[in-house]
């Protein structure tokens, strides 16, 4: 990594474990997913709910990201605004891998390994099915973050965070949705039609 890049993954990674507001605006919205995967455990007739927690969490990464640009204290954007950078695009690559590495790589590893245990159980999806949307849905997450990443100039907990946030905040977030839901709908419908052309008798 360049200096300004490492530098900016060790920061970002250290205020995503201990900035308050961060975490309490962030973690809490993951817990939507989990509570899904539970769901799907207690009612194995219905094991497609797995993709709302999947994909869904894709969703929540987005939103989760645009928080990254706030810090409870004033410190974070002190600091930042007496800091020499000479490269910020190299600053702000660096916070966002932090972010990849540090957050929305292991809810998906997470996610992965309590709809496996779902799985083993006898309920959910197939363990080879319910793998292979969990690869889909991380990838898919890594990718929308990125995206949306590439279209915020913000660095790294360099705004005061006063609960008041831009009004560009949910257009992200809103077009994730729309881009999740329609993969989502896209492979339950490709799984139906294979099942389909396997056995015509299947509804």
């Amino acid at each position: 990594m360049r200096d300004e890049e490492g530098a900016a993954f060790d920061f970002a990674l250290a205020n995503q474990a201990r900035d308050r507001a961060f975490r309490a605006r962030v973690y809490p919205l993951f817990a939507f997913p989990f509570a899904v995967v539970l769901l799907v455990a207690a009612r194995p007739d219905e094991p497609y709910l797995a993709l709302m927690a999947l994909y869904g969490a894709a969703v929540y990464s987005t939103l989760a990201q645009t928080f990254q640009g706030y810090s409870e204290s004033h410190g974070g954007p002190l600091l930042l605004a007496t800091l020499p950078l000479r490269g910020e695009s190299a600053f702000r690559i660096g916070a966002e891998k932090a972010f990849l590495v540090g957050l929305a790589a292991p809810i998906y590893l997470f996610l992965g390994v309590a709809l496996f245990s779902v799985s083993l159980s006898g309920r959910g999806l197939p363990l080879l099915l319910g793998a292979r949307h969990a690869l889909v849905a991380g990838l898919f997450a890594l990718l929308l973050c990125a995206f949306f990443f590439e279209r915020r100039r913000v660095k790294a907990f360099a705004e005061a965070d006063r609960g008041v946030f831009r009004e560009d905040l949910g257009g992200g977030p809103f077009l994730a949705v729309l881009l999740a839901a329609g993969l989502a709908l896209l492979l339950r419908l490709t799984y139906a039609w294979k099942r389909r052309r396997a056995d015509p008798r299947q509804p």
